[in-house]
């Protein structure tokens, strides 16, 4: 009996680990880089600290309401279009989140986000 094995490729970190592991983290990321910046957010938009924690529960309202969303959509068109049409989402929500100019815009944007967010 033959048997085919495969030298260890060392030195090459597979492409399809550095993939999955950011699009796990993007969510957790969008949080945690997220909330050193509340002072200066409120102080930016000119409300206070509990208007700009509002926001944060705006995104975790998006991510829980998205989920619910994205399964049934994988399970009809497959995972790689509801993940390319989430990460569009994501990347023009954040632009959406730096442009806005109160806190209610920054609000609705984070929502989309989260929606985006959630897709990986």
């Amino acid at each position: 009996m033959t048997r085919s094995t495969r030298a260890p490729q060392s030195g090459r970190f597979p492409l399809w680990l550095l993939v999955c592991a950011s699009l796990t983290a993007l969510a957790p990321l969008s949080i945690d880089m997220y909330l050193p910046s509340f002072p200066a957010l409120a102080g930016d938009l000119g409300v206070d600290i509990g208007r700009v924690q509002l926001t944060l529960g705006t995104f975790l309202v998006g991510l829980a309401v998205g989920q619910a969303f994205y399964g049934p959509i994988s399970d009809r068109f497959g995972r790689k279009p509801p993940l390319y049409v989430g990460l569009l989402a994501y990347a023009l929500a954040a632009a959406g989140c730096a442009l806005a100019r109160d806190v209610d815009a920054l609000m609705l944007w984070r929502f989309l986000q989260a929606l985006g967010g959630c897709a990986g």
